[in-house]
Parts: C-alpha cells; structure tokens; sequence
C-alpha cells in the first residue's frame, strides 16, 4: 500500500501544482487585466483633458483668427485708400515736375532774351547765332506757338521793337502760367 499511497500523494501534489498553477495563473491575468484596464481609464482622463484643452485652445484662437482676418481686411481697405491717394499724389507730382520743365525752359529763354536785348538795346543788331539760340531755347519750352511769336519778333521789324518785346514777354507770361497750373 505504500505504492498506493504514494501514488495517492503523488496525484494529491499533482492536483495541488495545478490548483496552485491555475489560481496563480488566474492571479496574474487578473492582476494584468486589471492593470490594462487602469491604464485604458487613465489614457481615457487624459484623452479626455486634452480634448477639453484643445477645444480651449481652438476657441481661443478662432477668436483671434476672426480678429486677425477683420484686421487684414480694415489694413486692405487702408492699403487701397492709400494706393488711390498714392497714385493720385503720383499723378500730380508728374505733373507738378513737367509744369516745372515748362517754367524753367520759359526761364531759360527770358534770361537769354533779356541778356541779348541789353547787350543790342532791343531787337536791332542781333545776330543770327543769337537768333538761333533763343529759336532753340524757346522750343525747349515745347510750345509751337511761343516758336511762332519768336518767329514773329524777329522778322516783323516794320513793327516798333517794344511792340515786338511786350508781345514776347507776354507770350512768356503766360507759358509759365501754363506751367503753374
């Protein structure tokens, strides 16, 4: 019976191992499923945090990106008011420096006219070289009409010289008027 009995004992440890075996087991997957299931909760709190950090932070800067875009399209209106009075500002700028061109070229030729009629005391004994200057000096000024009226000074000599000096000063006058404007 000791054969008997040792076999008896023998399955008994048997039985034991694996009772201890299994409730060991069974202890472990417990244990890791508990430990799986506290890590899913605590990544669920903080999914759940930053969702709540990240819709903070989304509204916050939908604001400012509605801030920013109502800024960009007042800067836009600025932008374009300004190219309008830029451009505007251009214009008469070009114009203000052409009037100027027109003036000094008037200038130019009034300070020759007046250096030759004291040099001659008048129209009489200029030469042709000074003819040709002041003829060259008054198309600087780009007014054919002012050509037209030195033209007219110098070959109408039937006609008093101070007749023919006013005629030109005035023509003169009124150029850089033009030029004014």
């Amino acid at each position: 019976m000791d054969s008997i009995e040792k076999g008896v004992k023998v399955k008994r440890d048997v039985l034991i191992v694996i009772i201890a075996v299994l409730v060991l087991g069974a202890g472990a997957l417990g244990y890791l499923y508990y430990t799986e299931n506290q890590d899913k909760k605590n990544l669920s709190d903080e999914n759940k945090e930053l969702q709540d950090r990240y819709e903070e932070i989304n509204a916050k800067l939908e604001g400012e990106v509605t801030d920013l875009t109502g800024g960009t399209e007042s800067l836009t209106g600025e932008k374009s008011t300004l190219s309008s009075k830029n451009a505007t500002l251009t214009s008469q700028n070009a114009d203000y420096a052409a009037g100027m061109v027109k003036i000094k070229a008037y200038n130019d030729f009034l300070k020759y006219f007046n250096s030759v009629i004291e040099t001659h005391g008048g129209f009489s004994g200029w030469t042709t070289a000074e003819f040709n200057t002041a003829q060259g000096l008054a198309s600087a000024t780009g007014d054919t009409s002012f050509v037209a009226t030195v033209d007219w000074a110098w070959y109408q000599t039937s006609i008093p010289a101070i007749d023919r000096i006013v005629r030109v000063q005035k023509e003169i006058a009124a150029g850089i008027e033009g030029g004014i404007k």
